[in-house]
């Protein structure tokens, strides 16, 4: 949590609950859809029927309906490309069908692709799904689209002023490499990677941008990392140095369908 020692030029901290993945390998869908929830609060201003502000949104439809995802597809290539272009896709999917809230669609701990198609989709939004929606037909968020800001498109400084100004207007989704500490990183201080390690790509939401107090010479990012509550300072978020975020996304055009 923030505290003298670091100051934050921005933070979303709190815009959203802390959402815990268990052991699934499903970093990538907690982000896009945590991203559009920061959308909605910070461009968009939306309004949903029975929520006096913008609630979570449905994790397990993006699980269940994402196509090409596969659990065991993407274990295999996390060392390699990891999540990294799971999250396009999820943003696709919100943007071709909208996303329910995770109350209306309520988080099951299962990744098993359903292989909808989509006239098949279509019809269970317009009729309802007995297993989700008992025959309602509930409101949804979509988006207009998402652009994609990788690291290898800028030298480090300009990298972080072109992620900062984008961070200013709404939270972004990330995806960083990182060593098997990050999973059981807790504290206050800026997390310190292990560059002997194997490192492993996460997806996570990028919150903030500050620096260290007292030489103002190291900047850092707050993350929220969908491991819970017990991650990091003890809230759900972290820092990291600046130079550890991989590529960026950020969706945009929220609107209700």
């Amino acid at each position: 949590m923030p505290t003298s020692d670091f100051y934050y030029q921005t933070t979303w901290r709190g815009f959203s609950p802390i959402f815990h993945q268990s052991s699934l390998p499903i970093c990538w869908a907690a982000v896009a859809a945590d991203s559009v929830v920061g959308l909605a609060k910070s461009e968009a201003k939306l309004k949903l029927k029975n929520h006096s502000d913008i609630p979570p949104l449905a994790v397990q439809e993006i699980l269940d309906y994402v196509p090409f995802y596969n659990a065991h597809y993407v274990a295999r290539k996390r060392e390699e490309d990891g999540y990294f272009d799971q999250v396009p896709k999820a943003f696709e999917y919100i943007r071709d069908f909208g996303i329910h809230t995770a109350m209306a669609y309520p988080f099951k701990k299962r990744i098993e692709y359903h292989g909808a198609t989509v006239e098949g989709h279509h019809l269970m939004l317009d009729k309802g799904s007995g297993a989700h929606y008992g025959g309602v037909k509930f409101e949804r968020i979509t988006i207009r689209g998402y652009e994609t800001l990788l690291c290898s498109d800028y030298d480090v400084r300009s990298y972080v002023g072109v992620i900062a100004k984008h961070l200013r207007k709404q939270p972004l989704a990330a995806g960083i490499y990182v060593s098997e500490d990050f999973d059981s990183f807790k504290g206050n201080g800026i997390f310190e990677d292990d560059p002997t390690k194997s490192r492993f790509a996460h997806a996570v939401m990028l919150t903030g941008f500050g620096h260290e107090c007292v030489t103002k010479q190291r900047s850092f990012w707050e993350i929220k990392y969908s491991s819970g509550l017990d991650f990091g300072d003890g809230t759900g978020y972290a820092k990291i140095p600046v130079e550890l975020i991989n590529v960026a996304w950020f969706p945009h055009g929220a609107s209700i369908c």
